[in-house]
């Protein structure tokens, strides 16, 4: 995983939601899950990334940069829908 990458991501999905979280967690089966979590007023709001060992490999090749943007959009489109 490139870090820097994943660092500028982080602070962008922070600011993005006020001050949301990310989080890797372990699962789904061999893989892990990219967690996305903030505050809509009073309710607790969420969306869950599943990453396949492959897709995890590649974290540091182009697949990084794909998958990240997938997530903004998916945060961004849960936050405009609520």
């Amino acid at each position: 995983m490139n870090l820097q990458t994943w660092a500028e991501w982080v602070a962008q999905i922070g600011h993005t939601t006020g001050g949301g979280t990310v989080e890797l967690v372990a699962g789904p089966v061999d893989g892990m899950t990219i967690r996305v979590q903030w505050r809509n007023g009073d309710k607790l709001m969420g969306y869950d990334h599943p990453l396949s060992m492959i897709e995890m490999r590649g974290m540091y090749d182009a697949v990084q940069p794909r998958v990240l943007s997938q997530i903004t959009d998916a945060v961004r489109k849960m936050m405009t829908a609520a």
